[in-house]
């Protein structure tokens, strides 16, 4: 409701300025001065008249405030709607001639500090997905760890 009155005060004020011209023309039909009695409805006509412009400017401004306001969610809607379908779709593998000639290295470590951590773990894979190597007991990894360090 406060709204509302914020939006339509000019028309609200107008309007009981029209219905107060509009009640004191009729107030005053027992007088003796006609020219008065239509200076005051003829004036409350041309406020009221006011009131309603400036109710359908006001009504014509929101109108468009909501159409911008929903054209911008459809475009949001679209948007997301579009990242939720690229995300949907698988990427497509890449034709390899020859996999066994391409390997996968995965080396598992307790840090990122070469000289206070440990390799745990070395797997070696083709593109076939045949295991060529998998290296686990400590004594493996530490020859290997003393075979790439670069001092």
């Amino acid at each position: 409701m406060k709204n509302f009155f914020r939006t339509y005060k000019a028309s609200i004020i107008l309007g009981g300025i029209a219905l107060l011209f509009i009640v004191s023309s009729f107030a005053m039909i027992g007088a003796e001065d006609a020219s008065t009695i239509a200076a005051g409805l003829l004036t409350g006509a041309i406020l009221a008249g006011i009131c309603v412009l400036v109710t359908f400017a006001k009504l014509k401004k929101l109108k468009k405030a909501e159409q911008e306001k929903a054209a911008k969610r459809a475009e949001l809607e679209a948007a997301v709607a579009a990242a939720t379908e690229r995300r949907k779709r698988k990427p497509t593998p890449v034709p390899i001639a020859e996999p066994s000639k391409i390997l996968f290295y995965d080396l598992e470590t307790t840090g990122l500090n070469a000289g206070s951590d440990e390799i745990i773990q070395l797997a070696i894979v083709d593109g076939n997905g045949t295991e060529l190597m998998l290296a686990t007991k400590k004594s493996t990894l530490t020859a290997l760890r003393y075979a790439i360090s670069p001092r």
